[in-house]
C-alpha cells in the first residue's frame, strides 16, 4: 500500500502542476496620440477574466487559457 501511495504522489503533483500554470500579461494602453488611457477594460475573450487599467493606463492580467488567449480592449470616453 505504501509503495502504491509513493508511486501515486508524483503523479498527483504533476497533474496539479500542469493545471496550475498561469501566464501574466502586462502593458500600457495608449491611444493614437500615444497618450495613456486610464480605466480602459481588458477582458480575456470567452472567459470571466478581466481587469481595468490604472490612472497611467497600466494593466496586469492573469490568463486562464494560456494557449489560445485573445484579449479584448475597450474604452468609453467620457462626454464633455
Amino acid at each position: 500500500m505504501i509503495k502504491y501511495l509513493l508511486l501515486c504522489f508524483p503523479l498527483f503533483y504533476l497533474i496539479n502542476y500542469g493545471f496550475s500554470q498561469t501566464t501574466t500579461i502586462s502593458g500600457v494602453v495608449l491611444n493614437e496620440q500615444n497618450e495613456q488611457i486610464p480605466f480602459a477594460t481588458i477582458v480575456e475573450k470567452g472567459k470571466k477574466n478581466g481587469v481595468v487599467t490604472d490612472l497611467k493606463g497600466n494593466y496586469n492580467i492573469k490568463l486562464i487559457d494560456t494557449t489560445n488567449a485573445i484579449l479584448v480592449f475597450s474604452f468609453s470616453p467620457k462626454k464633455q
